[in-house]
C-alpha cells in the first residue's frame, strides 16, 4: 500500500473515533519501571503498559514515580507532522486541566491548565479565574515533547505526545486520584478536541487517574488486565519478564458474524461488535456490555462522480489493506470479514464497515 494513501486512511479511520461520545472515564497510572525521558518518543517505555484510557482520536497512559505523573498521548488521528506557531492555525499543540482540589468544579487560583507557551515546545502553567477564563501562562517544572512515528498500537507515522508534571504543582502524592481534561489540537487534519467536552469550564466529568502507590506489585512477569467499561480498554500488547523472554502477544482476528475478537494469553477472550462487546474471562461466564453512541452518518443515496469513485474506491481498499496487516494476514480472519461485509456493499457501505473494524481493532 503506497504510504500516501496509508497516512490519509489512518487518518480517515482514527477520525471516526471522534463520532463516538466521549464519555469520562477513570484508569490507573503504573509506577515506572523504566526510566522514563520526556522526548515524545516511545523507545519501548510505554509498550508494557497494562492499562489505556480511550481519547476521540488515539489513546492516553499513564506512569508514575514518587515526583512525576508521566503522560503519553498517542494521537492517531493526527498524521501530519505541523511545527507549533504564534498565532493560528497555531500547529500542533496539547493542553491539560487539572481540578487540583478533586472538587468537580473551577476554583479560581487553585485549578490549573498547562500549555505551550505559543510558537514552542516549552510548557507554562496557568490559574483558572473563573470557568472559561485563566491567567497567563508561568513559568512551571513541566516538560512536554512531541513525537512522530509508529507505535506499537498505531502502524503508520502519526503525532505522540509526552508529558511530566511534577506532583507537588497539583497538590498530589503517590497513592492519591487526580482529575484531568485534555485538549488536543491539530493543524493538518484540523481538529481541536476536548476530552471529556468543555473542559475548560466543566469540571464534573473529569477523566480519573488513580496514582500508583508504589512499586508493590511491579516485579510480576504477568500484566494485570482492567475489567474493560466503554470508556476504557485494556490495552493489548505483549509483556517481557527480568530474563528478557517475552511472553506471547495478543492475537486479534475476526470472526464469522463480522465480530473483532481479541484472544488473551491468560485466556481472556474480549469480542467487539456495534453498540457493545462481550468479555470471556478463564473458566466464567461471557459478560456482554452494551453502550451507547452516536448514530453514524447517513450513507449517501447517489453514486459519487467517475473522480470521486476513484478517490473512494482508493480509500476503500487502502482500508482493506489495514484490516489485513492488522490481522497479520490470516486468510480465515479476512475471509470472515469479507463474508461480513457483502459482495453487493456499496462504496460508502465498504468504508464505513472497514472504518468501523479498523477502530475495534485499534483499541482492545
Amino acid at each position: 500500500m503506497n504510504t500516501w494513501m496509508v497516512r490519509g486512511l489512518i487518518g480517515f479511520f482514527v477520525y471516526a473515533l471522534g463520532a463516538s461520545v466521549a464519555y469520562a472515564a477513570s484508569m490507573s497510572s503504573i509506577w515506572t519501571t523504566n526510566k522514563i525521558v520526556v522526548d515524545g518518543v516511545n523507545k519501548k517505555e510505554w509498550d508494557h503498559h497494562s492499562t489505556a484510557l480511550r481519547l476521540q482520536r488515539g489513546v492516553l497512559q499513564a506512569q508514575n514515580d514518587g515526583r512525576r505523573l508521566y503522560l503519553f498521548i498517542d494521537l492517531g488521528g493526527d498524521t501530519h507532522q505541523d511545527q507549533p506557531l504564534k498565532k493560528a492555525p497555531w500547529g500542533d499543540f496539547i493542553e491539560i486541566s487539572v481540578d487540583v482540589n478533586r472538587d468537580r468544579k473551577v476554583t479560581p487560583k487553585v485549578d490549573v491548565s498547562y500549555g505551550q507557551f505559543p510558537g514552542t515546545y516549552s510548557i507554562g502553567r496557568q490559574y483558572y479565574i473563573r470557568p472559561g477564563a485563566m491567567t497567563g501562562l508561568q513559568k512551571s517544572k513541566a516538560r512536554v515533547a512531541a513525537g512522530f512515528g509508529r507505535s506499537l498500537g498505531i502502524p503508520v507515522s502519526h503525532r505522540t505526545w509526552e508529558i511530566a508534571i511534577p506532583l507537588n504543582e497539583i497538590k498530589a502524592k503517590p497513592g492519591d486520584n487526580i482529575r484531568i481534561g485534555i485538549h488536543t489540537h491539530s493543524q493538518r487534519p484540523r481538529f481541536s478536541d476536548q476530552s471529556p467536552a468543555n473542559i475548560h469550564k466543566d469540571f464534573s466529568r473529569f477523566h480519573e487517574i488513580r496514582i500508583s502507590s508504589g512499586k508493590v506489585g511491579v516485579k510480576h512477569k504477568k500484566m494485570k488486565f482492567i475489567q474493560p467499561a466503554p470508556a476504557k480498554f485494556t490495552q493489548g500488547t505483549v509483556t517481557q519478564g527480568r530474563s528478557g523472554s517475552t511472553a506471547k502477544p495478543v492475537q486479534k482476528t475476526i470472526a464469522s458474524n463480522g465480530h473483532v475478537v481479541f484472544k488473551y494469553p491468560d485466556g481472556k477472550i474480549i469480542e467487539k461488535f456495534p453498540g457493545g462487546q462481550t468479555i470471556t474471562m478463564p473458566n466464567a461466564k461471557p459478560l456482554t456490555y452494551m453502550y451507547s453512541t452516536q448514530a453514524p452518518a447517513a450513507i449517501p443515496p447517489s453514486l459519487p462522480d467517475n473522480a470521486e469513485s476513484k478517490w473512494l474506491q482508493g480509500l476503500s481498499s487502502g482500508l482493506m489493506g489495514i484490516i489485513e496487516t492488522m490481522v497479520k494476514n490470516d486468510a480465515e480472519a479476512i475471509q470472515h470479514y469479507r463474508q461480513y461485509e457483502g459482495s453487493g456493499a456499496s462504496l460508502y457501505e465498504q468504508i464505513n464497515k472497514r472504518t468501523t473494524t479498523i477502530n475495534y481493532l485499534i483499541t482492545p
